[in-house]
């Protein structure tokens, strides 16, 4: 193997070798969501139902994360030739962190009275099936959304 066989072989070692640096960096908390990272939005529709009246619940949940700069690992080595000059390679990779959060499940107070409507629960248009616990209805979402990505949930109550 020639000298510069060896060196471009090096070159592309420390390469690796700091990707997985910046890699594990990342993983390791460069990437955590902020208590503030997701937004949600909540209507009822009819706002003002009549009695007997069903109601639709439409609750819009956002990640409102902003994306990150991306980071860059450079990876620069100098040798000599064969000639006896000077000679110098770089290389450089990209790392996008992105800075996901993950939905687990909404929960809804509701009010007395007020009960869900059996099969009516979807997440961004697939059925889900709530449980209910009292007047507490939980609706499991179990959705990753990357940054401004969001999930609508949505759902029928019966007024009496």
């Amino acid at each position: 193997m020639t000298r510069r066989e060896k060196w471009t072989l090096f070159i592309e070692a420390v390469g690796v070798f700091l990707l997985a640096l910046f890699l594990e960096l990342a993983i390791l908390g460069l990437a955590r969501a902020d208590a503030a990272a997701l937004g949600i939005t909540t209507t009822v529709t009819p706002a003002k139902p009549k009695p007997g009246q069903g109601v639709t619940v439409t609750s819009k949940v956002t990640n409102t994360q902003t994306a990150r700069p991306a980071l860059t690992v450079t990876a620069t080595a100098s040798w000599i030739d064969t000639q006896g000059a000077a000679q110098t390679s770089t290389n450089s990779a990209s790392i996008q962190v992105v800075q996901p959060v993950t939905v687990i499940e909404l929960k809804y107070t509701l009010p007395t009275g007020i009960t869900y409507t059996s099969g009516t629960a979807t997440v961004n248009g697939l059925t889900v099936v709530p449980t209910q616990a009292g007047a507490v209805l939980t609706v499991p979402v179990a959705i990753t959304l990357n940054e401004a990505e969001f999930a609508t949930v949505l759902f029928g109550l019966a007024v009496p």
